[in-house]
């Protein structure tokens, strides 16, 4: 069977044998243990191993543990005491391993919380969209070019001139213009722009 743990290491057993019992000036016994009690010792912490700590099977062989590691000479009278400290010392080592077994748990929890305040959330990165070249191109202003061929070139071009921004009651007056070129051109002598424009008319990109 599976050791669950170490009796010997835990109760801080005699590794050679020696009487588990208490001498003076708080030293441990050098008496020596015949045969026979060193072989129920091993039994006894070979059974002990594969029980948990806490089994209420582990008190009985405790008792058997204390009888068979005294020396009847000096210290058979101490196994009620050897009982009761091996106790608290079984009640110390669960209380550690269930704090480390807590510990474990806890730690990675912790790490995976501090993981996700520190690193943003890749959700909530959003890239600006670039806009499209039709949509550049829309958003360009309006220059309005006219462009007239015939007998001779006639370019019309207003620099940086939208034509919603000309009042409305020009319109008529370029028209008129734009006409008399055309006819102009198909006849072959262009007339002067500023003959065509009255005098009374000031052309006005805007108010």
């Amino acid at each position: 069977m599976t050791e669950l743990w170490d009796p010997v290491k835990v109760l801080r057993l005699p590794i050679y044998h020696n009487c588990v019992g208490w001498a003076a000036h708080d030293r441990k016994c050098a008496g020596r243990l015949n045969k026979d009690n060193v072989v129920q010792i091993e039994a006894i912490v070979q059974a002990m191993s594969q029980l948990l700590p806490h089994s209420k099977a582990v008190h009985p062989l405790l008792t058997k543990l204390a009888l068979c590691g005294l020396c009847k000479t000096f210290h058979r009278d101490q196994h009620e005491k050897m009982i009761d400290e091996w106790g608290i010392v079984i009640r110390r080592y669960r209380a550690k391993q269930a704090a480390q077994r807590h510990s474990s748990f806890k730690q990675p929890d912790q790490e995976s919380v501090s993981e996700m305040q520190i690193k943003p959330s890749g959700s909530s990165r959003s890239t600006p969209e670039r806009p499209s070249p039709l949509e550049l191109h829309v958003a360009e202003p309006f220059l309005g070019t006219i462009v007239v061929q015939g007998a001779h070139d006639v370019h019309l071009a207003e620099d940086s001139l939208s034509m919603s921004a000309v009042p409305g009651k020009y319109y008529l007056v370029l028209s008129g213009i734009l006409m008399a070129i055309i006819v102009a051109a198909l006849i072959g002598s262009p007339p002067q722009l500023s003959s065509l424009l009255p005098t009374s008319c000031i052309f006005k990109g805007s108010s």
